[in-house]
């Protein structure tokens, strides 16, 4: 399992969308945690406390591109 922290500033216009429509938009960090091969869940943190607020089984949300492919 790997915690990644993206800015706001750098979400996919979708996730921003999911993001006010949960009324989670005011948020300055969101967290997707890897769980294995393309599954995540796209999150908030408090304290020590993983919230989830959607599961992505496809990585479709936010790709990643690999640099120099």
């Amino acid at each position: 399992m790997a915690l990644m922290m993206l800015n706001l500033t750098k979400l996919h216009p979708m996730q921003k969308k999911r993001l006010e429509e949960i009324e989670q938009d005011e948020i300055a960090l969101f967290y997707s945690l890897r769980l294995s091969g393309k599954k995540r869940m796209w999150g908030i943190k408090d304290n020590n406390i993983f919230w989830i607020l959607w599961w992505d089984p496809f990585h479709e949300i936010c790709p990643s591109f690999k640099k120099h492919t």
